[in-house]
């Protein structure tokens, strides 16, 4: 599932990366991070990001 992402709790525009972690294991399918910017994603950070998936992006 593609998933917005945002580093920064402020905003609430996407969902705040802790909360969709949280949510990871009780889903059978993997989240995708998206609208967001790669540069701040944090190290402890479990969602994978759609930019680092190299067959889904160009």
């Amino acid at each position: 599932m593609y998933h917005d992402i945002s580093f920064n709790p402020e905003n609430k525009g996407h969902a705040y990366y802790l909360d969709l972690m949280a949510l990871q294991k009780k889903f059978s399918f993997p989240i995708l991070g998206y609208h967001c910017n790669p540069a701040q994603n944090p190290p402890d950070n479990t969602i994978p990001l759609v930019y680092q998936q190299p067959g889904l992006c160009y």
